[in-house]
């Protein structure tokens, strides 16, 4: 039993003797740290990166100001545009309605253009009438036609300049 009890004491004064160089070790330690510039120079060091964290921070919302007023800028350039090519695609709309009105006039107009041509066609080759009453009439027919003839040329080349 006593050399348990040694033993125990052993043991004890082993924890005591550790748990003491544990101690000479902190002091030791704080005793070097000190002689580096200590709490100080961490100090210091922390507060040279939290005034450089701070630098980039100021610098780093000035570029997101100036982004965000650039993001407005195209916000009202790309709405201005917007407002002008739908501007622009109802004029175009209604060239288009307009343009197609035209051409269903100038598909109208080359055919009772034919029409006539036709007709003027068919008068041409009638036998001369033989009284005068009728050679009148068919003369006066014949230049009606004409004349008309006419009128349909010119308009078909004003849509056709139109169109074009």
């Amino acid at each position: 039993m006593m050399r348990t009890w040694t033993r125990n004491i052993a043991a004890g004064l082993t924890l005591l003797l550790l748990g003491g160089c544990a101690a000479v070790e902190t002091y030791v330690g704080e005793r070097r740290d000190l002689a580096a510039g200590g709490p100080e120079a961490r100090i210091q060091e922390a507060q040279g990166r939290q005034a450089q964290a701070r630098a980039t921070n100021t610098a780093l919302q000035r570029q997101v100001a100036e982004v965000q007023a650039q993001q407005a800028s195209l916000s009202r350039d790309l709405q201005a545009s917007q407002a002008q090519l739908g501007e622009l695609n109802r004029k175009l709309a209604g060239t288009r309605s307009a343009t197609a009105a035209q051409r269903r006039d100038y598909d109208r107009l080359v055919a009772r253009q034919k029409q006539i041509r036709q007709e003027l066609d068919a008068l041409a080759r009638q036998p001369q009438p033989v009284s005068a009453i009728d050679a009148s009439a068919q003369s006066l027919k014949l230049q009606q036609m004409q004349d008309e003839r006419d009128a349909l040329q010119r308009q078909i080349d004003a849509l056709q300049q139109a169109l074009s």
